[in-house]
């Protein structure tokens, strides 16, 4: 697994960096120190748990899980207010 340095702007207005799980990438963000990721990725992750130790630490890497959509056009505030609620 490795992340992208580079960020990309996707059907959204926020840039989003890519981590690489199984040579699939996945969106990330990361907004005031929590780092989010899309739902396709935390379902993968879930599915890989009960087999690897390294989806299980990934999992717990993470703040929240969004959808494609959310995590490209969602607002820092918005995503905040996901996590805290």
């Amino acid at each position: 697994m490795r992340t992208e340095v580079n960020q990309t702007r996707i059907n959204g207005k926020y840039p989003t960096d890519s981590v690489y799980y199984f040579g699939i990438a996945y969106p990330v963000r990361e907004v005031d120190g929590y780092k989010v990721s899309t739902e396709r990725l935390e379902a993968r992750l879930e599915f890989d748990s009960p087999l690897l130790i390294e989806a299980v630490e990934m999992l717990e890497e993470f703040a929240c899980f969004l959808s494609d959509e959310d995590i490209h056009t969602l607002c820092d505030e918005e995503i905040l207010e996901i996590i805290h609620s």
